[in-house]
């Protein structure tokens, strides 16, 4: 359905609007609030011709929330990461040429509409790099494991009485990398990776 070169560019422009941390016994969270501004580069592709997403479709730019919450475990229990990630594009053009979509074909000089759902939402069990927080009286932290992402897509396209649109739901086993420097108690600075290697259509 999506063509292996579609990427997006999500980062985040603000920080943290609520943020909870509350040890319980052994047990710690935190839950967060931010936002994010989603750029786009690539194609989409189904069952037909490849559309550029920002010369075919004219998708627009969007700002969105996302959500997260962070359970630290005790013991040798894996810490748990839960987030979920609204990701959604739409956009109204006319092409000079007609395409296929699906079973669909959509004529040339007549405006036609297109969205673009990719929702996501990750499930991370990670631990802390041992005795490196103890060891910098807390100011560093790594955190290192395994991020589960389920994909929740789908693309429609309309033109006049014209509709084809497909769904599927993917899930992607990545690496997860977690980076915390936290040179005062009010303040911290957080970067994090999520990523898998592929080659080729896998």
């Amino acid at each position: 359905m999506f063509k292996k070169r579609i990427w997006f560019w999500l980062p985040v422009i603000g920080l943290s609007l609520l943020w909870f941390s509350r040890p319980s016994g052994a047990v710690g969270l935190e839950a967060a609030l931010g936002l994010s501004y989603q750029d786009f580069e690539g194609g989409l592709v189904y069952q037909g011709d490849s559309l550029d997403l920002n010369d075919d479709l004219r998708f627009n730019r969007a700002a969105r929330f996302f959500g997260r919450v962070r359970i630290d475990m005790p013991l040798m229990i894996p810490n748990l990461y839960l987030m979920a990630t609204p990701l959604a594009f739409d956009g109204t053009a006319t092409n000079n040429v007609s395409f296929k979509f699906g079973s669909q074909t959509f004529e040339a000089g007549l405006p036609f509409s297109s969205t673009l759902k990719l929702d996501h939402y990750d499930l991370a069990l990670y631990y802390g790099w041992p005795f490196l927080k103890q060891a910098t009286l807390g100011v560093i932290n790594i955190d290192a494991g395994l991020n589960i992402r389920l994909f929740d897509l789908k693309a429609q396209i309309s033109q006049l009485a014209r509709l084809e649109s497909n769904s599927s739901t993917l899930l992607v086993p990545m690496a997860y990398l977690g980076l915390q420097v936290k040179p005062m108690k009010t303040f911290s600075l957080e970067g994090e990776f999520r990523g898998m290697a592929y080659n080729g259509d896998h």
